[in-house]
């Protein structure tokens, strides 16, 4: 997603809603604002880093929810950025 579709699904959101909805890279280690660049037609190296940012920033939005709904004791998540 990208921040085009971010705007197009805040605007889409019912009433006092459309800020649930976040950049998944703001939940990566270190956070980023950033995009996912699409990979699409790239070499595989294009599709390796994307895949690598998806794969931290979900593991950094699992935390966030363990964390959120006081699920204690779950596994914390062993990715980063760097």
């Amino acid at each position: 997603m990208d921040r085009s579709n971010l705007t197009a699904i805040r605007w889409l959101a019912p009433s006092g809603l459309a800020e649930r909805a976040q950049m998944l890279l703001k939940f990566a280690q270190p956070a980023s604002s950033g995009d996912v660049a699409d990979p699409y037609g790239g070499t595989r190296d294009d599709y390796e880093r994307a895949l690598n940012l998806i794969e931290v920033a979900c593991a950094g939005l699992l935390q966030n929810l363990q964390m959120s709904h006081g699920l204690v004791g779950s596994t914390k998540p062993h990715l980063s950025l760097a």
